[in-house]
C-alpha cells in the first residue's frame, strides 16, 4: 500500500510539473517583449553626468528671476510710452458779479447758511442751527 501512495503522490507531483513547465512558457515571450521595451538602467557614469537637484532648483529660479525683470521692464516701459494728458486750459476767471451770484465770494459759514435756510423752506430745519449760522456769517464779514 505505500508503493501505490507513492505512485500517486509522483503522479501528482509529475502533473504538478508539467503544468509548470506550461505555464513558464507562455511566460517567457512575456518577459522578453518587457525586456525589450523597458530602458536599459543608468550607469554610475551616466548618472554623474546628470546635474544635480541644486542646480535644477538654482536654474529654475534664475529663469523666474528673468521673467520678473522682463515683466517690470515692459512695465516700465509701457509706463513711460503712455500718453501724457493735454495740460488743463486755461479757465477765464468770471469777473465779480457772477462769481458773487454763484457764491464763490461768500464765506463758507454763510453758504452753510443758505443751506439751512432752503432746509427751512421744506419745513426740515433747526432753527437754533440757522441762527447760529447767521451770526458766524455774520462774524466771517458775510451778508446774511
Amino acid at each position: 500500500m505505500s508503493e501505490a501512495r507513492t505512485e500517486d503522490r509522483l503522479g501528482r507531483l509529475e502533473t504538478d510539473v508539467a503544468e509548470i513547465k506550461t505555464t513558464l512558457a507562455r511566460l517567457e515571450p512575456m518577459i522578453v517583449r518587457i525586456d525589450a521595451t523597458l530602458p536599459y538602467l543608468a550607469t554610475k557614469a551616466e548618472l554623474a553626468d546628470k546635474p544635480s537637484r541644486g542646480y535644477l532648483w538654482g536654474v529654475m529660479a534664475a529663469m523666474v528671476g528673468a521673467q520678473a525683470v522682463a515683466l517690470a521692464a515692459a512695465a516700465l516701459i509701457f509706463s513711460v510710452l503712455q500718453a501724457r494728458p493735454a495740460p488743463p486750459t486755461a479757465v477765464p476767471r468770471a469777473n465779480a458779479a457772477a462769481r458773487i451770484l454763484a457764491g464763490e465770494d461768500r464765506p463758507y459759514s454763510c453758504r452753510l447758511f443758505d443751506d439751512e435756510q432752503r432746509k427751512c423752506a421744506f419745513g426740515s430745519c433747526d432753527m437754533r442751527t440757522v441762527e447760529r449760522l447767521r451770526n458766524e456769517c455774520l462774524r466771517d464779514g458775510g451778508r446774511p
